[in-house]
């Protein structure tokens, strides 16, 4: 499909020249000690991630070499066997990159959102419950074609002979910097969905969806009938109601189903239809699945940052999120001067809990008005008695 030909020929995706970037822009590599870039370089290296291009061969508008950064976001999680470490999630500062191409929507327009569960009812004597299965590093799995390699160069120049193993990795690196000279510097390209990227969404929720209702292996396929997603209809049986359902959100698998109480403690010994499916589809593409967030058929269980009570029939955000907005408003409200950006942050994590409570984000109309009026070139103010009024108020509603 359409997809499958932009991914195959990267040249078919960049920006006319008109449009580029004045001067390519620039992303660091966040390291503590920048002599451990060797190591970092490795790992990537052993794991698949990269290929390595000699400098010479990398994308390089008006002869710079096009080169993106490297960050980690600290993970709720500690490294194994160092509870003093936390795990960090490799994220690619693809800035660089992204200047120049335009995005591949993909099934972005497919990606579902958390209200849409408003729409199931409930009786007296039913339950939901959720059924999850989480993808493991998913932006690391899913392969790119090499022709992405020399647009995605990252970190810091490195040799070809600092690589250690992986030796058809190292083939296919001196394969592709043929007619250049490779014993010289060069960079690590990555050559796997990139978190970063900004056509990785789209893409990410492309594959995802076609694994589970085209090619799911030795298992039938899941019916897009069933389909939670924005672009169709909440599914519903005969009676016009919702009885069933599964929906994909990026590396997310979820799938929802409604029981009478007579059949509740039999339906939670069980495993759904459709999670097993797609557990079995992800057993065929050897896709890994984070066992800490795997549930089967629970009647309350957190999805895409709500709460979703099945005994009661109620969804909303989670009490970590409400505590997380408590604390930036009072934080926000006690700040003589802050920065611009701490009230853009709070006001997002504040619109997310509105969603739930439609009424309440009225009371936010002048926060949203003073971001509004802000001036581009102040970076910090005194934030107005009705904004602070405003984000207490949010505070008590709470």
């Amino acid at each position: 499909g359409q997809i499958r030909e932009q991914l195959g020929d990267p040249e078919s995706l960049l920006l006319p020249e008109s449009e580029w970037p004045p001067h390519p822009p620039r992303a660091s590599t966040q390291l503590s000690d920048p002599a451990e870039w060797p190591l970092l370089a490795n790992e990537l290296w052993t794991r698949g991630l990269c290929m390595w291009l000699p400098t010479a061969a990398l994308f390089s508008p008006g002869g710079t070499p096009l080169v993106n950064g490297l960050f980690g976001v600290p993970k709720p999680k500690p490294v194994a066997d160092h509870p003093e470490l936390p795990q960090l999630r490799l994220i690619c500062n693809l800035v660089p990159s992204n200047s120049y191409f335009r995005v591949i929507r993909g099934d972005i327009d497919d990606l579902p959102y958390t209200l849409q569960w408003n729409a199931i009812t409930l009786l007296e004597d039913e339950f939901l419950l959720i059924s999850q299965e989480d993808m493991s590093s998913a932006f690391y799995l899913f392969r790119l074609p090499t022709s992405w390699a020399r647009y995605f160069a990252v970190g810091k120049p490195i040799r070809l002979d600092q690589l250690r193993g992986n030796a058809q990795l190292r083939a296919q690196s001196l394969s592709a910097g043929a007619g250049y000279d490779c014993s010289g510097p060069g960079y690590l390209c990555v050559i796997t969905l990139p978190m970063g990227w900004a056509s990785a969404t789209g893409v990410m929720q492309a594959v995802h969806r076609a694994i589970l209702t085209q090619r799911p292996g030795k298992g039938p396929p899941l019916p897009t009938a069933a389909e939670i997603r924005k672009t169709g209809i909440l599914p519903h049986g005969p009676d016009q109601r919702f009885n069933e359902g599964w929906q994909v959100y990026l590396d997310n698998f979820a799938s929802l189903s409604v029981v009478r109480a007579s059949k509740l403690e039999a339906a939670q010994r069980e495993v759904s239809r459709w999670h097993a499916e797609a557990r079995a589809a992800w057993q065929h593409w050897h896709i890994p699945s984070a066992s800490d967030k795997s549930v089967s058929n629970a009647i309350t269980a957190t999805e895409l940052g709500a709460e979703s009570r099945g005994h009661v029939g109620t969804l909303a955000t989670t009490r970590e999120r409400r505590l997380a907005g408590i604390a930036v408003a009072f934080h926000l409200i006690g700040c003589f001067h802050p920065h611009r950006m701490w009230l853009a942050t709070g006001a997002g994590c504040w619109n997310f809990i509105f969603q739930f409570r439609r009424p309440a984000s009225g009371v936010f109309s002048s926060v949203w008005d003073f971001i509004a009026r802000w001036e581009a070139n102040g970076t910090t103010v005194r934030l107005p008695v009705q904004v602070c009024r405003a984000l207490q108020d949010e505070v008590h509603g709470q």
